[in-house]
């Protein structure tokens, strides 16, 4: 038979066991302490990828899309006594485009016809014949296509208006025929007032109204026939 005999290792001196234990528990602890950096550097880099993802732009400003100033220069154009202000650099063709989508879309709410086709094609056409014609007059290299049609756009906004109106009133009678002869002529003042003051053409702006006055006109012959 095997006698175990316990012996007591409880040291009766304590000083004796803390340097014992003291690079263990240091380890430790250092270990810990590491390992709570580690984690605290993860978090602020997830905090941060939150806060990065957030301070993002929106989707519109990444495109170059400024809702802002196109409602400005809308506001604008329908002001019939508001000062034009040269604008050489800073064309765009969604405002205008969607002017044309506006008026497309009542006119088939008020009318029943899809003519988007017809009214986007003439547009061009028409920008690109008062390209020839500012180009003719001033010379300038300044004149381009796409600031024509920029300016015809938004000048095209009180048109929108008489659009919205057939919805409600019938136009097709002398009362429509005098408010479309108003927005015409609103809108192809407002064309004229704007390419002046671009161009400083002030001696050409009624032979500058009288073709966007066209061009206006037969866009609102949608809405009367």
């Amino acid at each position: 038979m095997v006698n175990l005999e316990f012996m007591n290792v409880t040291p009766t001196n304590h000083d004796e066991v803390v340097p014992v234990l003291e690079p263990y528990v240091d380890g430790i602890l250092s270990i810990r302490s590491e390992q709570a950096q580690a984690q605290s550097v993860d978090n602020d880099n997830y905090y941060n990828d939150g806060f990065a993802d957030a301070e993002e732009p929106p989707l519109l400003e990444e495109l170059g899309v400024d809702v802002d100033k196109i409602c400005a220069r809308l506001l604008r154009s329908l002001d019939p006594t508001g000062k034009r202000e040269a604008i050489l650099a800073d064309f765009d063709p969604v405002g205008p485009v969607a002017v044309y989508v506006a008026y497309t879309a009542l006119v088939f709410v008020a009318r029943g016809k899809f003519v988007f086709g017809h009214v986007y094609g003439l547009s061009v056409l028409t920008a690109l014949g008062v390209y020839g014609l500012l180009w003719a007059l001033t010379g300038s290299s300044r004149v381009t296509v796409t600031a024509v049609f920029t300016v015809l756009g938004y000048s095209f906004a009180p048109s929108v208006l008489v659009a919205l109106a057939a919805v409600f009133v019938r136009l097709d009678n002398v009362f429509g025929a005098l408010v479309v002869l108003a927005a015409v002529l609103w809108s192809g003042s407002n064309a004229s007032a704007e390419f002046v003051a671009t161009y400083g053409n002030v001696d050409q702006k009624h032979l500058i109204t009288y073709p966007c006055a066209v061009a206006y006109c037969l866009h609102l012959l949608l809405v009367l026939f």
